[in-house]
């Protein structure tokens, strides 16, 4: 468990940086040196752009980034540091663990353990509070954007950024 204080953001500012990190293609997370989403993804998908890009780079590539058989990204080095960084897919490039923060318990509750995993992650670094007019909104927010894509895929995995996205 970290000592180090819980950085504070009020969720909808949050959610406001996030959409603009999403059309950006880069997350601004303040985490530091965490490579927690370098060590706990099911899969790390790649575009096809991004496969071949790879492919050129290292060889034999696939429909995502391979991994090591702990779990770990293959191109997450020793000093913990990413052999790719300047080229990472946007996957990682658009990764930003607070968005675990931000849905209901019950989205939470039907994720993988890794995603819980990712989601303890983010609970032990930051929080997202309700600090102004607007995030006393966002949660009826959320509510309505889940409501849609549930009847939308009806027994399929929902993801929290998938929820996210139908907010803007």
């Amino acid at each position: 468990m970290s000592t180090e204080p819980l950085q504070v953001f009020g969720i909808s500012s949050w959610h406001r940086h996030w959409v603009a990190g999403q059309r950006a293609h880069e997350a601004r997370v303040p985490c530091g040196t965490c490579t927690l989403c370098c060590r706990c993804w099911d899969e790390i998908p790649l575009t096809p752009a991004e496969a071949r890009r790879l492919e050129h780079r290292q060889g034999k590539t696939g429909p995502a980034l391979p991994h090591k058989d702990n779990g770990e990204c293959v191109h997450l080095q020793i000093d913990g540091r990413c052999a790719i960084y300047d080229t990472r897919p946007n996957a990682c490039r658009l990764f930003d663990c607070r968005v675990y923060l931000a849905v209901p318990e019950r989205l939470i509750s039907t994720m993988t353990p890794t995603v819980r995993a990712l989601q303890a992650n983010a609970a032990s670094k930051f929080a997202l509070v309700l600090k102004e007019p607007s995030d006393h909104t966002f949660a009826d927010r959320v509510t309505a954007a889940l409501t849609e894509v549930s009847r939308e895929r009806i027994g399929e995995p929902i993801s929290a950024t998938t929820v996210l996205r139908r907010m803007r």
